[in-house]
């Protein structure tokens, strides 16, 4: 696993998140290190669940499990979807979307799954 931020202006701060897993597993991948909104969500995987699986990102706080956040998406993503399509993920409303420093966000699979090679990728922006 694998995580990167990217700074992509220094005028209207705001950052790119990516996350990579070699295989599906359901895992908190970022911490922030100060308060952001969430803009964009993007997600991609190698290998398809080939069953009923989806995909959430979201937000933990607190000492909150996987199982136990808020869903960023208000529909989860495909799991089963074709392979190496970006699928952009449609957000729910503000407050969900609002991350305080020190929440984190997870990657959650409603299924157990065979799902591999994920790529996510968040934009974000300072609040």
């Amino acid at each position: 696993m694998a995580v990167t931020t990217q700074r992509v202006s220094t005028q209207n701060s705001k950052f790119i998140i990516n996350h990579y897993q070699p295989s599906g597993g359901d895992e908190a991948f970022f911490i922030a290190p100060y308060d952001l909104t969430i803009k964009e969500v993007r997600y991609v995987h190698g290998t398809a669940e080939g069953g009923a699986s989806t995909v959430q990102i979201e937000r933990l706080q607190g000492t909150e499990d996987v199982t136990a956040g808020d869903d960023l998406l208000s529909t989860a993503l495909d799991g089963n979807g074709a392979v190496n399509t970006v699928q952009a993920g449609a957000l729910l409303g503000t407050g969900v979307t609002s991350l305080n420093q020190g929440d984190r966000l997870a990657i959650y699979y409603s299924a157990s799954t065979t799902v591999a090679e994920i790529a996510v990728t968040i934009l974000a922006e300072q609040a």
